[in-house]
């Protein structure tokens, strides 16, 4: 089970989440990280496969990296968002569909914004995002 959740604020963004790492009801770990700094304005809140996020993530780090080098300036908080439900396509396109469900949450010139990502590369605008996923394997229900 995994909650997340994202708040725009006057002031920014705010992330938070749940520390477990769980299966079903088997909690493998209770100091997961679920929050990831993408860099100084953006970062990520995790609901899914950690696995399948952290590498995610990772490469998202660096296709933004490399897009602010050849543009020379920065993506906005929009654009950084798009790049990651395209990375989470790509996976669904190809039949091996990353399993994760994203608040990306950061601070641009215009403002704070988060934009709710999942693996169908979707991206919506949100005050306020919320993910809770909850599965039972054995019975295979799963509720996100």
């Amino acid at each position: 089970m995994t909650t997340i959740v994202g708040i725009k604020t006057k002031e920014g963004v705010v992330l938070g989440s749940d520390r477990r790492a769980s299966k079903g009801f088997f909690i493998g770990s209770k100091i997961t990280q679920k929050i990831a700094k993408i860099d100084d304005t953006l970062a990520v809140a995790i609901a899914g496969q950690l696995s399948d996020a952290e590498y995610m993530i990772k490469v998202a780090k660096a296709e933004r990296r490399l897009m602010e080098l050849r543009r020379g300036f920065p993506l906005t908080v929009k654009e950084s968002a798009r790049l990651i439900a395209n990375l989470a396509y790509s996976g669904l396109k190809n039949y091996q569909p990353y399993f994760v469900e994203l608040l990306v949450a950061g601070v641009d010139e215009e403002g704070g914004h988060i934009f709710a990502a999942d693996m169908s590369g979707a991206i919506t605008d949100e005050d306020f995002g919320l993910w809770f996923s909850y599965c039972l394997w054995g019975s295979r229900k799963c509720i996100q």
